[in-house]
């Protein structure tokens, strides 16, 4: 691990949640992606934070993040995301573990890695054995720290 790369926070309106998060930090105001897959539909945005990372707006339509707005409300803490170098050779530690790495629904990878439109590899803890903490792995991909890092939805 390299560090703490975001945490995601859940909302029921991504533009509200843009504008304050912008409006607080100082923050430009990232592009929102649309996720839209069988079982899942969100709408998120990346805030950059200075040079601390990232504050994950999540807005969920479907699927994971659902109820937890629904019980907890806007503002909801939902996930962190750990930084890695390598997320092949993490993969591979946590694999020879026992540790069977997740998409965001909590299915098995058919691959090492997801990775987002913006170029950045990821995965999750299976919640069963993080004791219900939504973990993320992370490897972002080389770019510049700017509105154009959004996770999407494109499979490696």
């Amino acid at each position: 691990m390299t560090k703490l790369h975001h945490v995601g926070i859940l909302t029921s309106n991504i533009q509200q949640s843009i504008d304050w998060f912008a409006d607080c930090f100082g923050c430009p105001k990232p592009k929102v992606t649309h996720v839209d897959k069988p079982g899942l539909r969100l709408k998120t945005a990346m805030l950059p934070i200075g040079s601390a990372g990232y504050i994950q707006i999540i807005q969920p339509l479907e699927g994971p993040g659902v109820s937890e707005l629904r019980a907890q409300g806007d503002g909801a803490l939902y996930e962190i995301a750990l930084e890695v170098e390598d997320i092949e050779e993490f993969h591979d530690r946590l694999t020879e573990k026992g540790i069977v790495p997740t998409d965001f629904v909590g299915n098995p990878l058919s691959s090492n890695f997801v990775t987002a439109a913006s170029g950045t590899k990821y995965f999750y803890l299976p919640l069963a054995q993080t004791r219900g903490t939504r973990i993320e792995v992370v490897q972002p991909a080389v770019q510049q720290r700017d509105e154009t890092d959004n996770f999407g939805t494109k499979t490696s």
